[in-house]
């Protein structure tokens, strides 16, 4: 049975309506035809308008659930937040140094690992002199704006050090450099953090060394 409600609802049936009325007015050989052809018309252009109304406000709804269904899987994967490590309380005298996974964005981040490689060390190596060149440290789930102590780590008794880390997490994989320079006995750090080609985060401390440019040696 036909809904007459829902069919009258329907701007494609209000449409139809009036290429009926305006054809009518056309072959109908009266005074009146001219009346019916407008009204037609005017009958047309209103279910053509509610017809673009309802289909402007069906592309909202569905912007609004896609952008829900994107937030929702943020929430699963971790968006497009990122993790890197930091050194912190650096000891001058015996050179150490804790180190401190601070997340980066507005979702929690799961299966987080770090493989710390330590650059000096690997070049070092030698058949006769093997080294432990890297460091992997598993941190699990962390979520957003909260540091997590994992660790120290020494820096040796040189100048300068520095690491490459590899990130994985359950979003993808970033790679972070940390350069660190002695400079009037203190250490300072460089780092810069990666996914791809596209920079994601960089760190610089103003003692650090640049060129006139102001551009880090990152080798």
């Amino acid at each position: 049975m036909i809904n007459i409600k829902a069919y009258l609802l329907n701007p494609n049936a209000i449409i139809f309506l009036g290429v009926i009325i305006s054809a009518i007015g056309i072959f109908w050989k009266a005074k009146r035809s001219k009346t019916l052809i407008l009204i037609g018309a005017l009958i047309i252009a209103i279910g053509a308008f509610w017809s673009e109304g309802k289909a402007r406000k069906l592309e909202i709804e569905l912007k609004e659930r896609n952008e829900e269904f994107e937030k929702t899987n943020d929430y699963i994967t971790g968006g497009d937040g990122f993790c890197h490590l930091s050194l912190v309380s650096i000891n001058s005298r015996n050179n150490t140094a804790s180190l401190v996974a601070i997340p980066m964005g507005e979702y929690p981040l799961y299966d987080v690992s770090f493989k710390i490689f330590d650059v000096d060390e690997f070049e070092k190596i030698t058949q006769e002199q093997p080294a432990k060149v890297s460091i992997n440290i598993d941190i699990g789930n962390i979520a957003p704006g909260i540091t997590q102590r994992v660790g120290s780590i020494n820096l040796g008794y040189e100048n300068e050090k520095r690491y490459n880390v590899f990130i994985f997490a359950r979003n993808g994989f970033c790679t972070q450099w940390i350069r660190l320079k002695r400079i009037g006995g203190e250490w300072v750090m460089a780092t810069k953090v990666t996914r791809g080609e596209t920079k994601l985060y960089e760190k610089i401390d103003d003692r650090f060394p640049q060129d006139r440019y102001g551009n880090i040696d990152w080798d």
